[in-house]
């Protein structure tokens, strides 16, 4: 599972590098910048509005189960 999901990041991680910097390339740096930040914030805002689904540290381990359903 884990070689899985490292794979996956690894592949996510080298199309962002190609996408952001095709964009910088067309449309310069100020834009890229500009569309980071905006995902950065999205990400926030989401991981603000699902903070209260995710388990308090130690939580639910007992059972074997990570929380999150």
């Amino acid at each position: 599972m884990y070689a899985a999901q490292s794979a996956l990041v690894s592949l996510v991680f080298g199309l962002s590098t190609l996408l952001f910097g095709f964009i910088t390339d067309e449309f310069g740096v100020r834009a890229t910048y500009i569309i980071a930040a905006t995902v950065l914030f999205i990400s926030g805002c989401y991981a603000l509005r699902i903070r209260t689904r995710l388990p308090e540290s130690g939580e639910g381990l007992e059972q074997g189960r990570i929380g999150i359903e």
